[in-house]
């Protein structure tokens, strides 16, 4: 459990270092996600869909969701997303 929090620190560190892209649902005083589940990271990246990003990084050998696998018979924008008050572009724009 503690590789898999430093990966997910690690991540999350070179996430904060790329323009207009950011870590959604991290609460206030906890910037590392501790605590939560150490092999999700929900990130969004402004001007980009989702799907492109998808399968760019798909390209690379790189293997991400843009949603919950309950949802992905009727893919649809996060419900959790949207109670937590992120705006349009952000849904369309997560992984």
């Amino acid at each position: 459990m503690e590789h898999l929090y430093r990966c997910k620190k690690y991540f999350m560190e070179g996430v904060r270092r790329i323009d207009g892209a950011g870590i959604n649902g991290l609460l206030p005083g906890n910037p590392d996600g501790e605590g939560t589940a150490p092999h999700i990271v929900s990130v969004s990246f402004a001007g980009v869909r989702s799907e492109v990003l998808l399968h760019a990084l798909e390209e690379k050998g790189i293997y991400v969701s843009a949603g919950s696998a309950c949802a992905a018979r009727k893919p649809q924008p996060s419900a959790t997303l949207k109670a937590i008050g992120a705006d349009k572009s952000r849904l369309e724009s997560t992984i």
